[in-house]
Formats: structure tokens, C-alpha cells, sequence
């Protein structure tokens, strides 16, 4: 899949971008107004914390397994994505980027929010 969207000329392809955001210091009225700027973006939950941090504000986010991958993919499909973790995992997020952009050739934005 990632080869036939690679495939697409840039000239043709429009990216998104993926927001990083940390539960740590979310709170629930800010994740309310994050989906309301964006209503159609898909969100991503990594991690035992991100997920309870759903469950408990009564969310419930798209992807919760390949978060990263999947997010990488919607971006490449011109989607934005949200990303919700905690921890040492928000570098991971950035550095799976990153590895993909040296892999592909297509560099992702991530921007935390």
C-alpha cells in the first residue's frame, strides 16, 4: 500500500500531518476542543495510559494497534491524524517518522500539539 501511494508523483500528492499529543498534560476539555477544530481527523491511542485516558473521558479513538503506521498512511492520503500517548513513547512516534522519511523519501510532518 505504501509503495503505490509512494508511487503517486509529488506534484500530485498532498500530505498531512501528524499531531502529537501527550495525556500526561491533556486534559479532557482540551482534547474536546482539538476534535472540534478538526472534526474528521482520525485519532490514535498508544499505550495502556493514552487508552485509559480515552476510556475515562469517554472517547473513543479510531486506531488502537499500528497506531503509528496507520496514522503515517492517512497522512500520505492528505488526512490529519492525532496521535494520543504519553511518555517515552511521543519520541518514539518521532523517530518512527523520521525512519520512514529516510525509507520512503517522504517526510511526514509531526508537530505536538
Amino acid at each position: 500500500m505504501t509503495q503505490l501511494i509512494a508511487g503517486t508523483p509529488a506534484a500530485e500528492r498532498s500530505l498531512g500531518t501528524v499531531f502529537l499529543a501527550d495525556t500526561d498534560v491533556l486534559t479532557k476539555e482540551l482534547l474536546a476542543e482539538l476534535c472540534a477544530e478538526h472534526p474528521g481527523r482520525r485519532t490514535g491511542a498508544m499505550g495502556t495510559r493514552a487508552k485509559r485516558f480515552c476510556h475515562d473521558g469517554g472517547y473513543l479513538p479510531d486506531y488502537t494497534y499500528g497506531v503509528v503506521d496507520k496514522c503515517l498512511l492517512s497522512a500520505m492520503t492528505g488526512e490529519d491524524t492525532l496521535i494520543l500517548t504519553c511518555g517515552g513513547m511521543l519520541d518514539r512516534v518521532e523517530l518512527r517518522a523520521r525512519m520512514f522519511a529516510e525509507e520512503s523519501g517522504i517526510v511526514v510532518p509531526v508537530v505536538r500539539v
